[in-house]
C-alpha cells in the first residue's frame, strides 16, 4: 500500500465510511469490515 496513511489510520477511515452507509445490513457490514481488515494486514 503506497499511501500517506498508516494502515491503522486507513482501517479507521474505511470503518467510519462503512459505518455511515446506513443501508448496509449487519451481515454485509461485518463482511466488509473483515475484507478491509484482511486487505490491510
Amino acid at each position: 500500500y503506497n499511501t500517506w496513511y498508516s494502515k491503522e489510520e486507513l482501517r479507521e477511515i474505511i470503518h467510519n465510511v462503512i459505518n455511515k452507509v446506513k443501508n448496509l445490513d449487519q451481515q454485509n457490514f461485518e463482511k466488509y469490515l473483515k475484507i478491509v481488515d484482511i486487505s490491510l494486514k
